[in-house]
């Protein structure tokens, strides 16, 4: 099944053709706070929120991943570490004791509940009685959403009436009481004097980085002389103090007693600029009244903070993760939106009664969460030929499976669902692996790109019996170049055998195949940065080398050279024999078992799962060889007889196609002695059969294989692996009739899946 985007690709008018999207930037611990998974939808529509109430973006995700731990699956379902569950909006359970049925009954641990949306009880101390009464351990109070106390000093009544140390009440403008006693306009001034001498903490703030400590009111009215209110120099010209022509000053109109009423407004109770200068002169403009508070300010700063530039943080330490969570829930939330959630909510946000957009991009930018815009479709100004290619490659995603033979369910994903960087080189799917991929007609910043993922990730057919599994990597040492190819043409020839049909169908019914083409990433790419051939002194690396070995880890304390070889850090009879302790040697083992992340990756993941894994084929070059366990001439493992019995058959197969003989054997007998490879690793994690491929040739080209010899190598290589697979399939069969009936330990085992990534 292909879930397509849009049909009309590249049709899109200029409307609509990106949706901007908030993603965290590199470098947080905690990336995966809220990817942004699925397709675009062609209208767009609102994005399921993380409480399941939705959202305002543009992008209808069916997915999300909020840290591992929480997941939505078309907006019907939900799970916090198992704990959480809602289907279609009826029913909620959090560890067995909060519940919803219908949104009609709440109760949690006993002490919350809810009837038919009246009544509500947390631990006795807060009470609903439809929606007009709140009660909180006797501090707070609401009746119908107007009125507030809490501890005694502060009241809120519509935003007009105060309370402050009991002392201080103002409604409207136009009606004053101080300690009981009323008072009217014309008495404002007088009594205003009064209070702020009486209560110097009422006018004492730090706000912008400044703090001011205004006594009286009279300090306001001596800092505000006419010529600090005009911003201009006694002589008023536009040359300043030197000269230059002249301008008459505007006369100043405005008294010290206005100004000193806007400054208390605006600074003392949050006025915004034009609800204080309307307060005082109907006709008095924002930008006068900006005028007058900037001079104030600028006239009486006494100190600023110098941990924070001068600046202080308008939102609290434990305000800003709301903020974070409100674009975590929806990354299409728009700034004005968060602006108008702040100032809605005075529960969280009880201090803020105006924020700028800016001061909410700086918050994010703090914590690692920027806008990136999100291209939907194909850009209208690109030709039709480009045009035709983006719909040619939608098509051939489309009839992969045509037929229904590979069982895939197929995402088409433009950009989506990726953490992709401006370079345009390559991104991360939904289950993590990377992707990369180019598309006709992209002109320099405008990138879209496009991949098919399988959503299932399996090579294999999907099935709900219990399956098992081989394991297969290439590329452990940088310079064996035939290893890597031979891992893709592996890939390559069991997918076009499975669409023929036949044998490859049933055993992938039984069977997934876990393939990591290139296990020493860095090495590899390091050996093709130059031509410089390997120092041939006692075995010791050259600073750079064609035919570099090892991975490109940094060397112990001390140590000038570079890299561990990784087929001696595997915790397998460690550092006893073959190895070298010389960390600029070839085949230095490391400073201990699994002190390389590749040797420790494949460790775990393996390990983890080793009950499933019938199989573990490890590609190396040159010698053309089929090693067995172990590489400690002391060792034997006891299905040697088998494993050699297994190793010949290859051999012989492998021998049929170009005539290419391989011999078979252990390290010991056939090569020589090691310790710490990944196949002794294996055999004895307790993985049945353990092979090492050595590809060709006997020595004559080594790893330098000439490229007529490329596909020969990787024929006979598919030859003798295949003989083995069908081995150890058939073994399987054998044993699974007679272990079902018996209902063994195979009937117990956990089918696993092949995380692999179809990338075109």
């Amino acid at each position: 099944m292909i879930k397509a985007v849009d049909k009309g690709w590249g049709s899109r008018q200029t409307q609509g053709r990106h949706t901007t999207l908030w993603h965290r930037t590199k470098g947080d611990a905690d990336y995966k706070t809220h990817q942004h998974v699925g397709v675009s939808g062609a209208a767009g529509g609102d994005a399921a929120s993380a409480d399941g109430s939705g959202g305002s973006g543009e992008v209808s995700p069916n997915f999300y991943l909020v840290k591992g731990d929480f997941y939505l699956v078309k907006g019907d379902f939900y799970q916090v570490k198992g704990d959480f569950y809602l289907v279609k909006g009826d029913f909620y359970k959090v560890k067995g004791d909060f519940y919803q049925v219908k949104g009609d009954f709440y109760k949690v641990k006993g002490d919350f509940y809810l009837m038919k949306g009246d009544f509500y009880k947390v631990k006795g101390d807060f009470y609903l009685v439809k929606g007009d009464f709140y009660k909180v351990k006797g501090d707070f109070y609401q009746v119908k959403g107007d009125f507030y106390k809490v501890k005694g000093d502060f009241y809120k009544v519509k935003g007009d009436f105060y309370l402050m140390k009991g002392d201080f009440y103002k409604v409207k403008g136009d009606f004053y009481q101080v300690k009981g006693e009323s008072h009217s306009n014309p008495q404002i001034d007088d009594w205003m004097s009064q209070i702020l001498m009486d209560n110097p903490d009422m006018v004492s703030m730090e706000r912008y980085g400044r703090t001011y400590q205004e006594r009286d009111i009279n300090l306001i009215k001596v800092n505000f002389s006419s010529s600090s209110f005009t911003g201009r120099g006694q002589g008023g010209a536009r040359g300043g103090r030197g000269g230059g022509r002249g301008r008459v000053r505007r006369r100043n109109r405005i008294t010290d007693d206005i100004r000193a009423t806007i400054v208390d407004h605006v600074i003392n109770h949050g006025m915004t600029l034009r609800e204080a200068g309307q307060r005082v002169q109907p006709n008095l403009s924002r930008y006068t009244v900006a005028s007058i508070i900037r001079t104030f300010r600028n006239e009486n700063r006494i100190a600023r903070r110098p941990d924070v530039g001068g600046r202080r943080r308008m939102f609290t330490p434990e305000q800003e993760p709301h903020i974070v969570n409100m674009v975590i829930a929806n990354n299409a939330i728009r700034l004005r939106e968060i602006q108008q959630r702040i100032i809605d909510n005075d529960t969280i946000f009880q201090n803020i009664r105006s924020v700028s957009m800016s001061v909410l991009s700086r918050v994010l930018a703090r914590n690692r969460i920027r806008m990136k815009q999100i291209y939907r479709v194909p850009f209208e100004r690109n030709s039709e030929r480009v045009k035709q290619l983006r719909y040619e490659y939608v098509q051939r995603v489309m009839e992969l499976e045509a037929d229904g033979a590979m069982g895939h369910e197929l995402l088409f994903v433009d950009e989506a669902g990726f953490n992709l960087s401006k370079t345009r080189r390559r991104g991360r799917n939904i289950i993590g692996h990377r992707a990369i991929i180019n598309v006709p007609g992209q002109r320099g910043g405008n990138i879209t790109m496009c991949a098919a993922i399988s959503q299932n990730g399996v090579i294999g057919e999907r099935s709900g019996e219990m399956k098992k599994a081989i394991w297969m990597d290439c590329g452990i040492h940088a310079r064996e170049w035939i290893s890597p190819a031979f891992c893709q043409y592996f890939v390559k020839q069991i997918l076009q055998e499975y669409r023929k049909g036949g044998k490859m169908v049933e055993m992938m019914k039984k069977l997934d195949f876990y393939v990591t083409p290139v296990l020493n990433v860095d090495g590899y790419v390091h050996s093709w940065l130059d031509n410089t051939v390997l120092v041939a002194d006692g075995g010791l690396c050259g600073p750079q080398t064609r035919l570099w070995r090892k991975s490109r880890s940094p060397g112990p304390p001390g140590c000038t050279c570079e890299g561990t070889d990784l087929n001696r850090n595997f915790n397998a009879t460690w550092g006893t024999v073959g190895v070298s302790t010389n960390c600029c040697a070839e085949t230095y083992g490391g400073a201990g078992p699994l002190s390389e992340p590749e040797a420790a990756a494949v460790t775990r993941y393996v390990g983890q799962r080793k009950e499933d894994f019938l199989c573990f084929l490890t590609i190396h070059s040159y010698g053309q060889l089929i090693l067995v366990p172990y590489g400690n001439p002391n060792l034997t493992a006891p299905n040697y007889q088998e494993l050699m019995t297994v190793g010949l058959g290859a051999a012989d197969e492998m021998k049929k196609v170009h005539g290419k003989s391989y011999k078979v054997g252990t390290s010991p007998d056939i090569l020589y002695p090691n310790s710490g490879s990944s196949r002794d690793w294996a055999r004895l994690s307790g993985i049945p059969f353990s092979f090492t491929f050595e590809l060709r040739d006997n020595g004559t080209f080594g790893f330098l294989l000439p490229q007529d010899q490329i596909q020969a190598a990787c024929e006979e290589a598919y030859s003798g692996a295949m003989h083995i697979v069908r081995y150890v399939h058939s073994k399987q069969l054998n044993a699974a009739a007679p272990a079902a009936a018996a209902a063994s330990l195979w009937a117990a085992l956990l089918a696993t899946s092949v995380t692999a990534t179809l990338v075109l």
